[in-house]
């Protein structure tokens, strides 16, 4: 079954024809403005912040305040304001996009497998600062999935088609905690290190995050690698399918 959606659209390159219609027919939607949700953002090679200023993300804060003085039916009956915007649904065949739809793997099944009613659109940010990718929900919510600073997911002829390399970025909390963490595995040749000792109090958060059933991992390239072969497989969905298997095996040695 499709997803509701009070506009009777499809945004993409012909969005607005359907709205169109229901306007002449007088059925005029229902009046929602732009809004955005990052539940299902993430960073991955060639779409990270690494590279990316203060300023860029002043501007970014900028685009989503511009667009959410409009009511999605205007901006999407508009060729003008989807022109100026550049919002188009992304074209996986395009000259060297360096990633297909599967690769956004970390979407709910039931959205990543729905193409038709779930398609992945960009609006600028601007010309020089790089695009936003992201697909409107059954709740007519923008969820952004990817930040595309660099112009990836979609080459231009502009650029000679290039593309260029950023990573992803690590907020402060996490690098520092990742930091420590190395500190505290280093072997010390002092048994009593009072350090030592009072670096474990300082990481005493992490046992707050468990408390609120949270947990943060490190995984390695090769770990991630492994993962995918695992959900594309359908053995996985999550890396959360993966945490509980290997419990499940570790309980298994220790319990008769």
């Amino acid at each position: 079954m499709g997803r509701e959606n009070p506009f009777g659209i499809n945004p993409g390159p012909d969005a607005g024809r359907g709205l169109q219609e229901k306007l002449v027919a007088g059925r005029a939607p229902d009046v929602a403005q732009w809004k955005f949700s990052f539940q299902y953002w993430d960073q991955i090679r060639l779409f990270g912040l690494n590279h990316s200023t203060s300023s860029w993300f002043v501007s970014l804060l900028e685009r989503l305040r511009q667009l959410s003085k409009f009511t999605i039916e205007e901006f999407l009956r508009s060729i003008q304001l989807r022109g100026a915007n550049r919002y188009h649904e992304i074209d996986w065949d395009a000259k060297n996009c360096p990633i297909k739809r599967e690769d956004i793997y970390w979407l709910p099944p039931q959205i990543l497998a729905n193409e038709k009613d779930f398609p992945f659109v960009q609006v600028h940010i601007s010309r020089a600062l790089g695009r936003i990718v992201g697909f409107f929900d059954n709740n007519n919510i923008f969820n952004i999935v990817l930040l595309d600073p660099l112009h990836n997911i979609q080459p231009s002829k502009y650029v000679n088609y290039r593309i260029r390399d950023c990573d992803k970025i690590g907020c402060q909390y996490t690098t520092l905690i990742y930091k420590i963490s190395n500190i505290i595995d280093k072997r010390c040749k002092h048994t009593e290190c009072e350090n030592i000792q009072e670096l474990k109090q300082a990481l005493s958060a992490r046992d707050e995050l468990l408390a609120a059933n949270c947990a943060m991992i490190f995984i390695s390239e090769r770990d991630i690698d492994w993962f995918e072969q695992l959900r594309q497989s359908g053995v996985v969905d999550s890396i959360d399918d993966v945490f509980t298997a290997g419990l499940e095996v570790k309980l298994a040695e220790i319990m008769p």
